[in-house]
């Protein structure tokens, strides 16, 4: 539970003039690296079905703490057209989780699609995520797609992205493995690349460095990490090791013991 979770008062309200500047920086504090004005204009305002109350804020204290958007469109079926609001953003701020927060959001975007006259409501989350559990709690189904297919081209990349994603909307993760205390870096058969937090600015590696050296089947096995629970993630990691797709090599006995001593929380942050 977040450090402020407990009893809080918390005012639910709808975006207003002048609160862009906030939203952005509530946003990119959330997810990281989230975006800017123009791309949250482009989602939002400029949009022709868009109303102030396609956006809710939760306010405490003066301070923005929760935020989830919509975006309203018509779907057409069997000739006619169908009011549905697209759940957008939804995020809360990492101090304030363990309120129930993010379901107060969801609810009360139901009430206001309700209050449009809305069909249906619509939303895409990774299966087992905190936000699908959520989701499920309030009343949401699962609607059966067709599998899509990809193939990966330049693994490097791929890892890559998929890291700066995990740790920008994992701020415990995060944390837990800067407090290790030295630069961590992933190396596959073809690149090596620090975590985001490390300096970039670096022309070489440096000595004193971790690193996580994953092979061409490991990241195909390890593609739906985010779509998997926490046991079902240590087994992974474990098999990963024992059949040494992945393997970790420290500088130093004492870089060992220091990732001794934060597994414990590295692991609860899974």
């Amino acid at each position: 539970m977040g450090s402020n979770a407990g009893n809080v008062d918390v005012e639910l309200r709808s975006y207003a003039e002048g609160d862009e500047n906030r939203i952005i920086e509530f946003l990119n504090l959330c997810y990281g690296n989230w975006g800017d004005l123009e791309k949250w204009s482009q989602l939002y305002t400029d949009q022709p079905l868009f109303s102030k109350s396609d956006v809710t804020i939760a306010e405490a204290n003066g301070q923005i703490i929760g935020y989830g958007g919509m975006h309203g469109r018509y779907l057409a079926l069997n000739g006619k057209n169908l009011l549905v609001q697209l759940l957008g953003d939804g995020a809360v701020n990492p101090a304030y989780r363990g309120m129930r927060l993010h379901s107060k959001l969801l609810k009360e975007r139901f009430k206001r699609a309700g209050d449009k006259n809305a069909s249906l409501c619509l939303g895409w989350v990774l299966r087992n995520s905190d936000a699908y559990k959520s989701d499920m709690r309030v009343g949401f189904v699962e609607a059966k797609q067709f599998p899509t297919y990809i193939r990966i081209l330049n693994y490097g990349s791929v890892l890559r992205a998929a890291i700066a994603d995990l740790l920008a909307k994992n701020k415990r993760l995060n944390n837990s493995l800067l407090s290790i205390g030295y630069p961590i870096y992933f190396k596959t058969n073809t690149t090596e690349f620090p975590l985001p937090n490390t300096d970039e600015n670096e022309k070489e590696p440096p000595q004193e460095r971790i690193v996580i050296h994953l092979n061409e089947s490991a990241i195909k096995e390890i593609y739906n990490f985010r779509s998997i629970n926490t046991m079902q993630r240590m087994i992974l990691f474990a098999n990963l090791l024992l059949f040494r797709k992945m393997k970790v090599s420290f500088p130093s006995f004492k870089a060992f013991l220091n990732f001794l001593k934060n597994s414990g929380a590295i692991a609860k942050s899974f």
